[in-house]
């Protein structure tokens, strides 16, 4: 169920009116026609919504598996988030779908799929780097769809895919990919679709002497090494490059001559003859020549790269070509044609310029040559738009919003009065409505929010054409509304008039215009009143919202005229009394949706809502109710109501039947009250009822048979109350064995809970954590559907045996931070379905034989935290361990007969923070198919040459933090030619010799004594190199040894005396670099990392000037070593930096802060800034105030000495945010973590955050869960009780609560200069005292 989601009402209104408005959702209208809901807790739920049966899978019962009605045959599988090290043996041919996402699957073998022919195969977000070469031969002429986003492949498996012929969607987004080079194969004639976006490709035709490339994901062989050497080694032009090199490039077989010069490489994209769409966006591309793509392509999507021009000349040949999105780029002009001049060859359905650099719209765009329908020019700094900009473009959509454009010309959209439809100009710098507008004759959606309009004036010609049906005027200065304008705009259906200054409705204010109006929008006026008569004339309207106001009156008549019609009604942040407004209400009976959250509501009559028999969704949240009326839901009235949210009110009591009988309800939200019991049948005969939240109350009490006849029920959240005991026959007829239930118990102080039920319940997760329980038998009443129990931080302290009983389907188990000491031999018989177990953190100094041999389906286990020194025999024997933690316990040897009997299985083992002494080979004879070994923090000096003899399949290799004797580290690691992760920190090595690893890509050694480094330059797939804190003088050096693949470098904290301008241009391709505590002199030496995306540097004299070159950064950490932050360091110079998305600022020495400090980063399009970690203890006035503009800003204030905050920091004044509302900081305010004390001077905070939680919700479309999430990033927030020492959230403090007045809310700038004076005053009054007593 979303939070807010889209009317039926207005659902041929395009998304962006939708999303202003809260409104019912057609998900939830759905459920109440088909009496189903689409819940997705997880996948041991229904997944498969299109398949009619699912059920356990064969191969692990914590998999998913489907089949066809009335068939046997297998034929899809979903092992979605489960924690596999290894794939499961598929054992059924049938099977056609595979889904193994969110795993821990690091490679793909010749035999994981043998014998299947899959249709289409789904392996995103795993760990995966390696593809074997015929890991898909059996699906040469089946596979159609494969999916490996998230992954951390550095090339396409083509040399895996070149004899698949069938496969038409090819999915590798979101991996370390740097190049497309390869044998494309049969792809070249099935490949329609490929989705490639997030990687590291920065061209799109590679240098090479040979076109049959390595699969770049393994380089299995010598002479794959080599091509991949050939790569890598120098981009044409690379200074440095040796002459026989370049004339190697200059032969390159397939060269083109464009304008006299030879362009060498391949255009891989262009052998995909079918290739329809293509998604190559959030790459680093920064030119792309002609000819490059097929002619195939109807869709190309290359947003987020650094494009500084217009790409001309690759259109020439797409006559097919219909979207093109060139959104977040580097584009500052748009200059020429893309097509030569003629006949216009080019139709495109949408071209999206968006989050780009222009500043100007040249007359007559793109000569004509092109028909576009719709175009973005969405944030970018446009000032004015000239006569004829558009001329023969034929556009029907057009965005301009968020730009600068103060004036726009009567001709600025010649040729368009026939065509335009869609017009938004929101957040831009108009002061009158343009005469262009009102010659757009078929212009239906008109946008101009957030502009400086303060009125529509009479014209000859009307400014608003009478065609519209959507109208946004919010966000601007009206007083009134423009009744003049809109009395010909008589097709208006949507008009938003909120966030002005509108005082009054005047009577009749709709009559003869406002028939057709469904939805009105009035939020954040200053309408003080509802007057009879205020909305006559709107005859059809749906919806009205009157959110964000301060209306104290009423009348009981004021809805009359609207009665028949209206379903949706908010008044968030509306009344501001302690009175339910029921009389006016009363008339509404087709009402469905109401939203009083937010008001100062303290009552409810018995009768509030006994009218409104259509509701199905009512928000009373944040306001002060005390009790729930015995008759405020009832059943033969609310048949349609479906959710229900009382949450953040003051209810101490939940009587019997409070919501009894209601048909259709589905979601019930209590959480964050003062509820201290629950009484029997609480909640009663809810057939439908999913999702109970009760947490955050003061529950010390729930009857027996409070949960009572509710077979649908889902998920009951009980966390955070203060129950001491707890019985199971709470729940009586509740839940089914179709679709068990969730059940969080966690954070109360439970010592006793009574496992025994009076009718069966069916709850396949309990959350028991944080409580004081001892007993583990109290859970046996579950076995028949417990799947996943938490009893983490309890008081357990030994487990006897059979200690859990006989929960049989159980399949992860979490003991961690208790206080267990004592295990016997059978201690976990009867799970004989375990896969996943945590043992950390607790006190076990030994294991028993054949401790876990009755968990024979174990497959992770956690022993990490414990004191244990050995580990007896068969201690794993019959289990399937994967995955094994012993790190942080008392080992001083490797445990390889214990690991005998998992050997085969065992994939990861963590041995890090023991007391291990010495490695021999004979150590890992037993345990040759790990991937992941950890020996972090042991006491390990030596290691023999031939240590790793048989762990030919190691993948990542961590020997950090032992302090090794001199090591031949070449002779070492030749037993490991797959090694792709190795980590030697704090080893304390003086030399790095060249490394034999051809596949390594993340090396670290960092904190050692390294001075400099062997040439690493046969890395070739080295991505990432750690070497801060070492002893690293010449930085010239260190660059020329290190392969120009390179993506991320950290020399932090090494005494390099200089940074020469050329010492980068081997590295230019870096997309993070760290440079802290490194002076550096030259302000030029960035100006060739035009990749790069990521920079942690110290805070210095020429910073601006730095950090200007990088147009395209995104991600900007900077330490400040001094104590004040002035207006130096972020510079006008950053206007060019406006892709900024992450700025951070820390430095333990860091004060104060200059108000001018950001005037630098107000260009910016969405920003999350934060200062952490700092002495910072006040805020100026208006330090934030110049990011106004940034259309989605967020701002991190977690962790420093924050001791006051007051409005006028992120507004123009102190008492003027209220009425501007928190859309200037959407991205959220966060102020965790500082001493701040809760008192009347920070009473504005807690309404500011309960509003940025309403605000944020009608913007955009947010799922519960994240919404939850949000509520809880709120809550972080806190402040100590003076009183009781207490931190309490923010979110939850009302003037009240600290006896404040209301003015509180409104002088908190007064009252703080009022303070400074008496500390002043107090000052002067001890200095005179001392100089009196001196006199004296």
């Amino acid at each position: 169920m979303l939070t807010r989601t889209a009317s039926p009402f207005t659902m041929g209104i395009p998304a962006t009116v939708r999303s202003c408005a809260d409104l019912v959702s057609i998900l939830l209208l759905t459920v109440i026609q088909t009496g189903t809901l689409g819940w997705k807790l997880d996948n041991r739920n229904i997944m498969y919504t299109n398949q009619d049966i699912s059920y356990e899978c064969p191969i692990n019962t914590m998999c998913r598996c489907a089949s066809l009605p009335n068939e046997t045959a297998l034929l899809e599988i979903n092992c979605n988030e489960v924690s596999l090290y290894k794939f499961p043996e598929f054992l059924h041919g049938t099977i056609k779908h595979i889904d193994m996402s969110r795993t821990f699957i690091h490679n793909v073998d010749d035999e994981t799929f043998q014998g299947l022919r899959l249709e289409s195969l789904k392996l995103v977000d795993n760990k995966i780097q390696d593809i074997s070469e015929k890991s898909f031969n059996f699906m040469q002429h089946s596979l159609v769809s494969l999916d490996l986003s998230d992954n951390q492949l550095q090339g396409l498996p083509l040399d895996s895919l070149k004899n698949v012929h069938t496969l038409s969607r090819l999915v590798a987004q979101r991996n370390n990919i740097h190049h497309l080079d390869g044998n494309w194969g049969g792809l070249a004639d099935s490949l329609r679709s490929l989705h490639i976006s997030g990687n590291s490709i920065s061209e799109v035709s590679f240098y090479t002497h040979d076109e049959k490339r390595q699969n770049h994901t393994a380089p299995n062989s010598q002479a794959s090494i080599i091509n991949a050497k050939q790569f890598s080694q120098y981009p044409p032009g690379t200074p440095g490059m040796g002459q026989q090199q370049q004339q190697q490039q200059q032969q390159q077989p397939g060269a083109t001559t464009v304008n006299g010069q030879q362009q060498q490489g391949i255009k891989p994209f262009a052998k995909l003859k079918k290739l329809v769409w293509l998604d190559i966006s959030s790459n680093r591309i920064a030119h792309i020549s002609p000819n490059t793509f097929p002619k195939s392509l109807v869709t190309i999507d290359l947003s987020k790269n650094i494009l500084s021009q217009f790409p001309t000349a690759f259109l020439e040949h797409l006559h097919d070509l219909r979207v093109l999105s060139l959104k977040d780029n580097l584009i500052a002009k748009l200059d020429g044609s893309p097509v030569p001049a003629g006949p216009t060859r080019i139709r495109l359905e949408k071209l999206d310029l968006s989050l780009n650099l222009v500043e100007e719209i040249p007359p007559l765009l793109f000569n004509g040559s092109v028909r576009i329908k719709a175009i973005n020019f969405d944030k970018n700094f446009i000032r004015h738009l000239e006569a004829d900009t558009f001329q023969g473009l034929n556009i029907v959509h057009m965005v301009l919003a968020f730009n600068f454009i103060e004036s726009i010309d009567d001709g600025a959209f010649g040729s368009l009065e026939n065509s335009l439809e869609y017009l938004d100009l929101e957040r831009n710098r108009l002061t009158v409505v343009p005469a262009a507008i009102g010659r757009l004759n078929r212009l239906r959606y008109l946008y101009l929010t957030s502009n400086e309009l303060t009125h529509i004036p009479d014209q000859p010609e009307p400014l608003l054409p009478t065609t519209l049906k959507v109208l946004s005027l919010s966000g601007n200065n009206f007083t009134a509304i423009p009744m003049d304008a809109l009395s010909n705009c008589t097709e208006l259906s949507y008009l938003n008039m909120g966030y002005n200054k509108i005082a009054d409705i005047e009577e009749n204010a709709f009559a003869g215009w406002g028939s057709n109006l469904q939805t009105l929008l009035l939020r954040n006026n200053k309408i003080t009143s509802l007057n009879y008569g205020a909305f006559n004339g709107l005859d059809t309207i749906k919806e009205i919202s009157l959110s964000f106001n301060d209306i104290h009156y009423v009348h009981p008549n004021v809805f009359d005229n609207v009665s028949s019609t209206l379903k949706i009604l908010e008044l968030s942040f509306g009344i501001y009394r302690e009175e339910y407004p029921g009389e006016a209400l009363a008339v509404l009976t087709e009402l469905m949706w109401l939203g009083l959250d937010n008001n100062n509501l303290k009552t409810l009559p018995d009768g509030a809502l006994s009218t409104l028999g259509q509701l199905t969704y009512v928000n009373l949240a944040f306001n002060r109710i005390v009790a729930i009326p015995r008759w405020l839901f009832r059943s033969d009235i609310h048949r349609n109501l479906v959710e229900i949210d009382l949450s953040f009110n003051q209810l101490e009591d939940l009587p019997s039947a409070t919501f009894d009988s209601l048909e259709l309800i589905q979601i019930i939200n209590l959480s964050s009250n003062k509820l201290r019991t629950m009484q029997k049948n609480a909640l009663h005969d809810l057939p439908y009822l999913t999702y109970v939240d009760l947490s955050y109350n003061a529950l010390q009490n729930i009857s027996e048979g409070a949960f009572s006849y509710l077979p649908s029920l889902l998920s009951v959240d009980l966390m955070h109350n203060e129950l001491a005991t707890l019985s199971l026959k709470v729940f009586r007829q509740v839940s089914n064995a179709t679709t068990p239930m969730r059940l969080n118990i966690s954070s109360n102080a439970i010592e006793f809970l009574d496992g025994d039920v009076n009718s069966l319940l069916y709850v396949y997760s309990l959350d028991a954590s944080h409580n004081q329980l001892q007993d583990t038998t109290v859970f046996r009443a579950l076995a028949f559907s417990l799947r996943i129990l938490y009893l983490n931080w309890n008081n357990f302290t030994t487990l006897g045996n059979h200690a859990f009983g006989d929960l049989q389907i159980l399949e992860i188990l979490n003991l961690a931070h208790n206080n267990i000491s004592s295990l016997r031999r059978r201690s976990f018989a009867g799970l004989m379905n375990l896969q996943e177990f945590d043992l950390s953190h607790n006190r076990i100094e030994s294991l028993q034989i054949e401790q876990f041999s009755p968990l024979k389906k174990l497959r992770l286990l956690r022993l990490n935290n414990n004191r244990l020194r050995t580990i007896p025999r068969d201690t794993f024997l019959n289990t399937r361990i994967e995955f094994l933690d012993l790190s942080n316990n008392q080992f001083v040897a490797w445990q390889a007969t214990a690991f005998a009997d998992i050997g085969f299985t065992l994939r990861s083992i963590q041995f890090d923070n023991n007391l291990l002494e010495f490695l021999d080979p004979y150590m890992f004879t037993s345990t040759q198919f790990l991937l992941e070994l950890n020996l972090a923090g042991n006491l390990i000096k030596l290691i023999p040459d031939n240590a790793f003899a048989n762990l030919n399949n190691l993948t990542v290799l961590d020997l950090s933090y032992n302090q090794l004797m001199p090591v031949n580290f070449r002779e070492l690691f030749v037993n490991v030619p797959r090694l792709r992760v190795l980590s030697l920190r704090s080893t304390g090595i003086y030399r790095l010799p060249t490394l034999a690893l051809p596949q390594l890509a993340s090396l670290d050694v960092s904190n050692n004594n390294l001075q400099e480094i062997d040439s690493q330059e046969e890395l070739f797939f080295l991505r990432e190199l750690h070497i801060q804190e070492n002893k690293v003088n010449n930085i010239s050096n260190l660059l020329r040894n290190l392969p120009p693949a390179l993506r991320v470098l950290d020399i932090s904290r090494n005494p390099i005396r200089k940074i020469s301008f050329h010492d980068f241009a081997l590295s230019r391709r870096l997309e993070e670099l760290f440079i802290e505590d490194i002076k550096i002199v030259n302000p030029d030496i960035f100006i060739k990392l035009h990749n790069l995306k990521k920079l942690r540097i110290s805070a210095q004299h020429n910073f601006s000037e730095l950090v200007s070159k990088l147009r395209g950064l995104q991600e900007l950490y900077v330490t400040i070593y001094d104590e004040h932050l002035g207006d130096g360091l972020f510079t006008s110079r950053m206007h060019a930096n406006t892709k900024l998305n992450v700025v951070e600022i820390t430095g333990r020495r860091l004060v104060s802060i200059s108000s001018n400090a950001f005037q630098g980063l107000a260009r910016n399009h969405d920003l999350k800034l934060r200062i952490r970690n700092t002495m910072v203890n006040d805020l100026p006035p208006g330090v934030f105030y110049a990011l106004k503009y940034i259309p989605r800003l967020s701002i991190d204030l977690s962790d420093n000495l924050l001791a006051a905050l007051a409005p006028d920091s992120f507004y123009p004044n102190a008492s003027s945010w209220d009425a501007v509302g928190t859309r200037s900081v959407i991205g959220g305010l966060d102020v965790s973590n500082n001493p701040l004390q809760c008192e009347c001077g920070l009473v504005w905070l807690g309404h500011w955050l309960r509003r940025w939680l309403r605000e944020t919700a009608q913007v955009n479309l947010i799922p519960k869960d994240e919404m939850k999430q949000m509520i809880r990033r709120a809550k972080r927030s806190t402040c100590t009780d003076p009183l009781t020492g207490k931190r309490l959230p923010f979110l939850e403090i009302f003037p009240e609560d600290l006896l404040c007045h209301a003015s509180a809310l409104s002088s908190l700038a007064l009252k703080l200069r009022f303070r400074f004076m008496l500390l002043c005053l107090n000052m002067l009054l001890v200095v005179l005292h001392k100089s009196r007593t001196l006199v004296l």
